[in-house]
């Protein structure tokens, strides 16, 4: 065989081989499409900056009954605890609202993301009513900036919603003990996948 067509076959190779090597580097950097991984640092905080991580903020707006609003510093470890004075209620509710209606507020922290995603749920496990139902309403928003303005307009969007019992004869509020729970959720997403935050609880426990 000729010596030069060896060399250049040879050359050749090496030069597939090379370009092979490069790609390789390439997909194990994010490349191809994959960007540089999946959004970091994700978590569901009260603002962009500041403010409670793990953390939301909650009103109620069915009658601007303040006895259920959750700030950020009612919460520890993801989940945020108040108790309802069942009292309270009953001097709210009454000709105003057959429902106490919860709004979320909050922030989908985020590094690398370039779509968003909330959801809010009952948490069936923890929730337990003597009287009432808990449920969810609305559809949640897909912005990252959630927290909109309290009192003004809906935050996520999804509200959390707890049904009194009774009927013309009046309404019939929680027991003492009762307790109903919220769990709201997020996600950031771009080319290269979706990351969870932790999901935050909001916990409210009916006292008399």
């Amino acid at each position: 065989m000729d010596i030069h067509r060896v060399i250049e076959m040879a050359s050749i190779m090496v030069g597939v081989a090379g370009v092979a090597q490069q790609l390789k580097t390439a997909n194990a950097a994010g490349g191809g499409g994959g960007g540089s991984g999946a959004p970091t640092s994700v978590s569901i905080a009260t603002t962009a900056t500041g403010g409670t991580n793990n953390a939301v903020l909650a009103e109620e707006g069915g009658a601007n009954f303040s006895g259920m609003d959750v700030a950020g510093s009612d919460f520890s470890s993801g989940q945020g605890s108040v108790t309802v004075d069942i009292d309270a209620m009953g001097e709210t509710f009454p000709g105003v609202s057959g429902q106490a209606t919860i709004n979320f507020f909050g922030y989908l922290r985020a590094t690398g993301a370039t779509s968003f995603s909330w959801d809010v749920a009952v948490d069936t496990i923890a929730t337990s009513l003597t009287a009432g139902t808990a449920s969810t309403q609305g559809t949640a928003v897909t912005t990252q900036d959630a927290t909109g303005s309290p009192g003004v307009t809906i935050g996520i969007n999804e509200q959390g919603v707890l049904t009194f019992g009774g009927g013309r004869g009046g309404l019939i509020f929680p027991s003492n003990g009762d307790i109903l729970q919220f769990t709201i959720s997020g996600s950031a997403t771009n080319s290269s996948g979706t990351t969870n935050a932790s999901n935050v609880t909001v916990k409210y426990t009916f006292s008399s």
